[in-house]
């Protein structure tokens, strides 16, 4: 039972580190082609909850049982 909750907690890790990563690339790419880009607006920086999103998504606060070199068992 703990183990199909690890496994649907690194799911839903995974998919909000997809959607950001997406965002980010969408970003860069915006940028590169010299659009006019709020990044600090579309990337929620100054926003609290915005900011925990990406805090957890680069590892900080990464679900437990988790390593940065593994996924659930």
């Amino acid at each position: 039972m703990q183990l199909l909750a690890l496994r649907n907690e690194f799911t839903t890790f995974s998919r909000r580190a997809d959607a950001k990563i997406g965002l980010l690339k969408d970003v860069i790419e915006r940028v590169q082609k010299g659009e006019s880009v709020d990044v600090k607006g579309l990337l929620g920086t100054g926003n609290p909850e915005k900011e925990r999103e990406w805090e957890q998504v680069d590892g900080r606060n990464r679900p437990s049982g988790l390593d940065e070199s593994n996924g659930p068992g």
